[in-house]
């Protein structure tokens, strides 16, 4: 069981993204302290994403590229992390699930899928962003909401356009983001009419 403490509400700007990034090994390569102050949810997001050899969003980005992460992090179900990237004209989805549980050990890559995903894919994803005020400095889309974290999930949403700017939610406090988690589930599927 993980267990988070009540914080106020925050607003984390977006920022530049870094062009060096820090040690992969630093709770800082994934999520800099200016953005995510807490230093146990730093780590804890770190070691899953490390697990899922994903690639930090915040550092060594060239303004070019764009993409979209969500981290689901469970307490007794399995890690998934799901990234949406846009390199010139052509859309990409990645998809891990580990084996572990996400309040606890991350465990090892159980499944990888990559696929390619349509322009009209792309701009669902881009509407729903848009929609959630993710890149805002909103009352509306704060950094992290007013919640004690006991058992649930973690959502994880990260965005690198540019800047970088990341939004945390618990599954008790989805909001605007209930819509943006369900397209990025939509997305693991396999292509198909929608």
């Amino acid at each position: 069981m993980v267990v988070g403490s009540a914080c106020a509400t925050t607003h984390a700007p977006a920022f530049v993204t870094r062009p060096p990034c820090p040690l992969e090994s630093s709770d800082h390569f994934y999520f800099p302290e200016n953005i995510l102050p807490d230093s146990f949810e730093r780590q804890w997001y770190s070691k899953h994403l490390r697990a899922m050899k994903e690639p930090s969003l915040s550092c060594g980005v060239t303004g070019e590229r764009e993409v979209y992460r969500v981290t689901v992090l469970p307490s007794f179900s399995n890690p998934v992390s799901v990234r949406v990237s846009r390199n010139g004209g052509h859309y990409t989805v990645r998809t891990i699930v580990l084996d572990g549980a996400g309040g606890y050990d991350p465990g090892n890559i159980m499944r990888e899928r990559h696929r390619t995903i349509s322009t009209d894919e792309w701009k669902r994803l881009k509407a729903a962003v848009e929609e959630s005020d993710f890149w805002e400095e909103s009352t509306d889309a704060p950094t992290r909401s007013d919640v004690v974290v006991v058992d649930g999930t973690q959502w994880i949403f990260e965005g690198s356009a540019k800047t970088y700017h990341v939004v945390v939610r618990h599954d008790t406090s989805m909001g605007a983001f209930d819509d943006l988690g369900e397209l990025f589930a939509k997305l693991t599927q396999t292509n198909k009419a929608r």
